[in-house]
């Protein structure tokens, strides 16, 4: 049976996978070339995924072929070439041909392994109801009704539109919050961001209201 490090490790490459992708939103290569700090937080991104893979047992990579396992061991090697030197066309490509395939993936198998782990997971009591004063109000979603946030937990707590029901949804971590709130502030699709961005990827747990 797959391990609950393995689950861990499949979690950080979602993670990494997910954040390349956020921190170059709306970017081409020649905006990634020219920003220091979104290009220092994709090439730590991307030496998180390739330690991350290098760290799965064997026998769990060789029972999943359809991921290039040792292509993405090599990700950190092929990015950095040496202290002050970056690949970013290597970068680029990751970003644009690899990062997104592999997010889908790889949540899969986390998914799929964390189903297969649960057994042996205690379970968590069951949370309250967050602070409704931090609540931010999205009746103009599509989705939701309202969201909130504790940091100190991190926690996501949403307002289903239509059902009212409310969830919890755990380890989410803080900027994937913030991204969510710009997407509100910005009149962008926040139904979209929620349906694509949070349910496929955190553990979740209705609540009582």
């Amino acid at each position: 049976m797959p391990s609950r490090k393995t689950e861990l490790l499949l979690e950080d490459i979602v993670h990494a996978s997910d954040k390349i992708l956020m921190y170059t939103r709306g970017m081409n290569y020649y905006d990634f070339t020219a920003d220091d700090k979104t290009i220092d937080a994709v090439v730590r991104n991307i030496e998180i995924i390739s330690e991350a893979a290098d760290k799965i047992p064997e026998e769990f990579k060789s029972a999943h072929p359809e991921i290039d396992w040792e292509h993405i061991e090599r990700y950190a090697q092929e990015t950095v070439l040496d202290t002050s030197t970056i690949n970013f066309e290597t970068a680029w490509k990751i970003r644009e041909e690899d990062a997104s395939t592999l997010l889908e993936q790889t949540n899969v198998l986390f998914n799929e392994n964390k189903r297969n782990t649960r057994i042996n997971i205690p379970m968590k009591p069951k949370s309250k109801i967050l602070n409704p004063r931090n609540r931010i109000d999205t009746e103009s979603s599509s989705a939701t009704t309202f969201i909130n946030y504790s940091q100190s937990q991190k926690i996501l707590e949403v307002k289903i539109k239509g059902t009212g029901q409310v969830y919890h949804y755990f380890d989410v971590p803080e900027d994937v919050w913030e991204e969510y709130k710009k997407e509100i502030k910005s009149e962008n699709s926040s139904g979209k961001f929620y349906n694509k961005r949070i349910k496929p990827f955190y553990e979740y747990e209705e609540i009582d209201e």
